[in-house]
């Protein structure tokens, strides 16, 4: 079962040389036309039944990268180290190397693996204070007008905790 939308613009093409310090790096092919600012790495490690859980405080966010276009490659490095454009040694693709600058390896584990999530929106307190400061809308989803009280709430609760005649 998925909760979100699968991605399809990014493959996650698995962790090469899990656990060697300065190689450990995340393979990720790009499929579609992408601006990789819209994304995060994690960790996560799989879960029986399927699906994935998050692991916390492990997260790596590519930055203002500019648009890439198939046939390129991103290889994540897992330590500390420089952006660069490089090609691929046995196809000459091309290559984005970026690095999440960790102190140490993050996949010694093998059940522990990248997921790759797609941002969605965003929140601060300077673009929040505008819908703070304007007043509640009537919907469905509002608190109960005035003349729900609370006192008809106890008598809502009462009733549903009477025994049945």
């Amino acid at each position: 079962m998925h909760v979100l939308p699968i991605i399809d613009e990014l493959a996650v093409s698995g962790v090469q040389d899990r656990g060697i310090p300065n190689s450990e790096r995340i393979l990720l092919r790009v499929l579609q036309r992408v601006r990789l600012t819209e994304f995060i790495l994690c960790l996560g490690a799989s879960a029986p039944e399927g699906g994935t859980f998050l692991l916390k405080d492990l997260m790596f966010w590519f930055g203002d990268e500019s648009w890439l276009e198939p046939p390129y490659w991103i290889f994540v490095y897992t330590g500390p180290g420089e952006r660069r454009l490089t090609h691929v040694t046995n196809s000459g693709e091309p290559a984005l190397v970026l690095h999440w600058g960790r102190p140490s390896t993050l996949f010694t584990n093998s059940s522990l693996e990248p997921v790759l999530l797609r941002l969605g929106g965003i929140a601060t307190e300077a673009l929040s204070k505008p819908h703070l400061m304007a007043p509640l809308e009537a919907s469905s989803n509002t608190l109960p007008s005035s003349d729900f009280t609370l006192a008809r709430l106890m008598e809502m609760l009462k009733e549903l905790n009477e025994p049945k005649k």
